[in-house]
């Protein structure tokens, strides 16, 4: 991979934010007759990470594991089975890809957005 293909730290942020965003306003726009639950956060996360380029892409997963805060959320979530047969180098970076990328998104969803995508607004410290 060239330098110019490289994945910056700053780049792999912004996009994780920008993914999440799009998931809330998905969630906004397709919860209007509905509420949404965590679960359809969830499978709208999926879908995404699943036709991600960085997920798509092998020499991508490696710009996901050098940058991710959860390294380790395919073993957290799927244990020695999640290694169930993969049969090459790229299987296995393919799926601890995926489920850090997932991990990554699904936090910062989390810490922004309710459940049916509204934005959480914190109030200053002091203000009423």
């Amino acid at each position: 991979m060239s330098n110019s293909e490289r994945v910056t730290y700053r780049e792999y942020w912004a996009q994780v934010a920008g993914v999440a965003d799009e998931v809330a306003e998905y969630v906004r726009h397709f919860s209007a007759g509905w509420t949404a639950s965590w679960q359809d956060v969830n499978d709208a996360i999926m879908e995404r990470v699943d036709s991600h380029q960085w997920i798509i892409y092998y020499h991508q997963n490696l710009a996901v594991m050098e940058h991710t805060d959860n390294d380790g959320a395919m073993m957290d979530h799927m244990g020695m089975d999640g290694l169930t047969g993969a049969d090459s180098w790229h299987e296995v970076c393919v799926r601890f890809a995926f489920w850090a990328f997932w991990a990554d998104i699904t936090a910062s969803y989390g810490r922004r957005f309710t459940e049916d995508g509204r934005p959480i607004i914190k109030m200053k410290e002091g203000a009423s």
